[in-house]
């Protein structure tokens, strides 16, 4: 997930303007695709294509396509810590490209970039319940299945609710805590 953000952060800082323009219309058209509407193009649609029928893997592939324009505006983001004096310095210094990501660049994104990081994971995992359309096991296709045997159905919903904040109410406070730390420093 983390990589395919990265990747399309790169191809957007391209100096080949094809790829750079690949990446903005990837960019723009996931930004503008539903999550729900883009579970549906990865599971039927590209399944399809790519000849998989595995829709477990179609849908995190889904989930994945839909995050990395946002997270490639979090790279974006962090970028811009990265001062003018500092490409200078590079430039003065003949760094290649791989030099001046390794040693200057990434190292201060980092800091800004975690708590976008850890927000985007929250969100992500949120939006893994829309796999229920396509009838990949997770939490919420369970509780559909378990409350249709037990007519039980709005106690799996607390259930499922109570899980969802299980998991991303201590990625919240994980990412307020390191955002404070970052702005502190």
């Amino acid at each position: 997930l983390f990589r395919s953000g990265f990747f399309l952060f790169l191809m957007m800082q391209s100096n080949v303007p094809f790829v750079r323009a690949v990446a903005a219309i990837f960019k723009e058209i996931v930004m503008g695709t539903p999550l729900l509407v883009m579970v549906f193009l990865g599971v039927y649609v590209l399944g399809d294509l790519i000849h998989v029928t595995n829709k477990e893997f179609l849908g995190i592939l889904s989930l994945t396509l839909y995050m990395s324009p946002y997270l490639a505006n979090a790279y974006e983001s962090a970028l811009a810590v990265v001062d003018e004096e500092q490409y200078v310095v590079m430039e003065l210094y003949h760094f290649n490209s791989f030099q001046k990501y390794r040693y200057v660049i990434l190292p201060q994104m980092i800091r800004p970039l975690i708590p976008s990081i850890i927000n985007n994971l929250s969100s992500i995992i949120k939006g893994s319940a829309l796999l229920k359309i396509v009838s990949v096991s997770e939490i919420s296709y369970v509780i559909t299945v378990i409350s249709s045997k037990n007519w039980a159905s709005v106690e799996g919903y607390y259930v499922m609710w109570l899980a969802y904040l299980i998991v991303t109410i201590p990625l919240s406070l994980l990412a307020q805590f390191v955002g404070k730390k970052v702005s502190a420093k």
